[in-house]
């Protein structure tokens, strides 16, 4: 907390109002300013300076509100130090929040504009678990204060998640939930109206939020399911049907995530392309998905048409149809169209509040577990681990579907029912034939999506045609 802050605070609370304040509740610890002390394990928090987010990736922010309601629904800029927030309960919209950990963004902070950043980004690497360990500060005048997460995370572990734990410990690695209240870091499990839970990003599953007013895939949002206590938020297995039905009801991993046709509408420079089809190897390929709001599809579909070079009704359009080959061809050789992976879909934007109080040895730890579907938790190496990351997938990604995942199931309970040795012996030699054909399936799993996408799959698709 920076003196600035101390000083105003202390300005604006009468030393009456003070004495008061710290005889009836006891005093608690704030986030420190550079909250983030380090990582460690499997993952890591991204620092994006493409997109203002400078190292460490991470800050708090305390008691700063820069805009107030005016009154029509919008906000207007006022002084940072107007006022004391401590208690979330009552707030209804994260634009009201003014304590908050978050993604480190100079002259961003709790309360500023949707869309400007805000989300602390980690990245799930491996199959074991990721800690932030953060910095608390204590006060003298303060009790427990409530501190709204922005987070985002991504799986880049190599096989879907079945359920993400988020625990919170204490200095010496136990979970708080033991601890009295007054001396732990918990959930507040209150604070629901600003957004308790984890889902995928809204522009691909609900209104569309910060991406547009339409989600590409579904009108209704893809949360994960929730299950809480004190310490412990267990994120496990997804309900949207659209999403069931295309993906599973896993979190998927980068590897997995399909190719999209993006659309540079050039409308905004800086906006992102706009996702205009999917290719969905289970039903046929390239596939519409949601374009805009039933208002407004009609301007959308002759902007597109017109970029194209084709009549409206060369599109062909039909939410959830087929992209008529010519209309392929025609976007492969338009330079305002990209082919590149739907990122999205192994993202999960996840909102909490911490309630911190007198916390012992000023630190405690923020601790993501993923957890995997059986055969890729019994994996006894990493190359083991990826191989059952791909049966896996094989067997309960729909997409992936070509007909053979009722053979890949049978494979996996042929696996399960072997002991762990005889396992890891099967498990390997499968690799050997399995691992170099899988792009047979029809996708390809083994992709790095953190190195520049280099190659147009649409351009292979038409060399493969010519």
């Amino acid at each position: 907390m920076n003196s600035h802050c101390k000083k105003w605070m202390l300005g604006t609370v009468t030393p009456a109002a003070l004495l008061v304040l710290t005889a009836s509740l006891a005093s608690a610890d704030l986030l420190a300013d550079d909250v983030l002390i380090g990582t460690s394990g499997d993952g890591l928090v991204f620092s994006d300076p493409a997109e203002g987010v400078l190292e460490p990736g991470g800050k708090a922010v305390t008691f700063t509100r820069t805009r107030v309601p005016d009154g029509s629904g919008g906000f207007i800029y006022v002084d940072p130090f107007e006022e004391i927030i401590t208690d979330f309960t009552a707030l209804s919209s994260r634009g009201d929040v003014t304590n908050c950990f978050m993604a480190s963004k100079p002259d961003v902070y709790c309360d500023s504009e949707g869309g400007s950043g805000k989300r602390v980004k980690t990245q799930l690497t491996g199959r074991g678990a990721f800690d932030m360990r953060l910095r608390t500060v204590s006060s003298a005048t303060h009790p427990s204060v409530d501190y709204f997460t922005f987070g985002k995370t991504s799986n880049l572990t190599g096989a879907r998640i079945t359920s993400l734990s988020l625990q919170l410990l204490d200095v010496d690695g136990n979970l708080m939930g033991a601890l009295d209240p007054a001396d732990a870091v918990l959930f507040n499990q209150s604070a629901t109206g600003i957004g308790l839970g984890a889902r995928l990003p809204d522009g691909l599953f609900g209104a569309g939020g910060q991406e547009g007013e339409i989600g590409f895939f579904s009108s209704g949002r893809a949360p994960l399911a929730l299950t809480s206590n004190v310490d412990t938020l267990e994120f496990g297995a997804l309900s949207n049907a659209e999403y069931v039905a295309n993906f599973g009801t896993a979190f998927l991993d980068d590897t997995m995530t399909p190719d999209g046709l993006f659309w540079d509408d050039n409308a905004d420079p800086t906006d992102e392309a706009s996702l205009v089809a999917w290719n969905n190897h289970a039903n046929g390929g390239w596939t519409y998905g949601t374009l805009d709001t039933a208002a407004n599809l009609n301007a959308r579909l002759t902007e597109l048409a017109t970029t194209l070079g084709v009549d409206v009704a060369d599109l062909g359009y039909v939410d959830g149809g087929l992209v008529p080959d010519e209309i392929v061809a025609a976007a492969n050789a338009n330079g305002l169209f990209a082919v590149d992976a739907v990122e999205d879909l192994r993202n999960a934007n996840l909102n909490f509040t911490m309630t911190v109080g007198d916390v012992d040895g000023g630190e405690f730890t923020v601790r993501l577990v993923p957890s995997f579907a059986p055969i890729v938790s019994s994996a006894g190496s990493l190359y083991e681990f990826k191989l059952a990351g791909y049966l896996d997938a094989a067997a309960n990604v729909p997409y992936y579907d070509l007909g053979n995942a009722a053979g890949y199931q049978t494979a996996i309970s042929d696996l399960m029912a072997m002991s762990a040795a005889d396992r890891s012996v099967a498990l390997t030699s499968t690799g050997y034939s399995f691992a170099p054909a899988f792009s047979n399936l029809g996708f390809e799993m083994s992709r790095d999506r953190l190195k520049p996408y280099s190659t147009s799959r649409l351009n292979q698709k038409a060399a493969a045609k010519a």
